[in-house]
């Protein structure tokens, strides 16, 4: 019974070493979604002159940015774009740590969305692509360096209690 109850300590210990990891996982896939979505946002102004509305309504995003769109899409109905981008990004970027450079980089792109013609605002998404894409190493870097060590540190404190109550 005792190993039982040791063995499911140290799983116990390695899930909630998951969570913790997670965070890593997180921000590196909102930050590739994000680009793909400016991506599609930069195709849509220049070929089709759709607004910025009906283009976050047709993007095709999954969690987390999912989150960030559908909180901009009902904040647009009472907002301008530039505020509804904004709002809706502050509101949603808790599940996962940005830096402050990175949120002002996000806040300030949502500013100048509309403000131009599309050429402008194409050069724009470029631009901020090219901008993000440095921050998305560095999440890639940073868990690569730290992502094991929640697992190993989650496994360890699980063995350890379980030493502790044995």
């Amino acid at each position: 019974m005792k190993i039982i109850g040791t063995v499911f300590l140290i799983f116990a210990g390695i899930a909630v070493g998951f969570c913790f990891r997670e965070k890593y996982t997180s921000k590196i896939k909102f930050l590739n979604q994000y680009v793909s979505l400016i991506t599609f946002i930069k195709n849509q102004i220049c070929h089709s002159a759709t607004p910025l509305r009906l283009i976050m309504q047709n993007s095709n995003v999954s969690y987390p940015l999912k989150n960030y769109v559908d909180s901009y899409l009902k904040l647009n109905e009472k907002f301008s774009s530039a505020i509804s981008w904004q709002k809706s990004f502050e509101k949603n970027q808790t599940d996962f740590i940005l830096s402050q450079e990175e949120k002002n980089l996000i806040v300030t792109f949502g500013r100048q969305l509309g403000t131009s013609d599309c050429i402008t605002q194409s050069e724009s998404c470029v631009q901020h692509i090219e901008l993000i894409k440095p921050y998305i190493k560095i999440a890639i870097e940073e868990k690569n360096s730290k992502g094991k060590l929640p697992l190993v540190l989650g496994a360890s404190a699980g063995f350890a209690i379980a030493i502790l109550i044995i």
